[in-house]
């Protein structure tokens, strides 16, 4: 079973092609969501440095 459009449906009674669709679909929308994690891990990470280098340039600081 899978959903699309809110509707369910059983991709036993879709043709090769639909399924070979569902299959690339499915894929995508797992890359899309790793993607979607490593965006968010690389946010968290330039948030931590940006403060790391602010509290250093405070502590010295460190002017134009």
């Amino acid at each position: 079973m899978f959903t699309l459009d809110d509707k369910e449906y059983d991709e036993n009674k879709i043709s090769e092609n639909g399924k070979m669709a569902l299959s690339r679909l499915q894929q995508i929308q797992t890359n899309q969501n790793k993607i979607k994690l490593e965006f968010d891990h690389t946010n968290i990470l330039i948030k931590h440095y940006m403060a790391i280098l602010q509290k250093e340039i405070e502590s010295n600081k460190v002017n134009t």
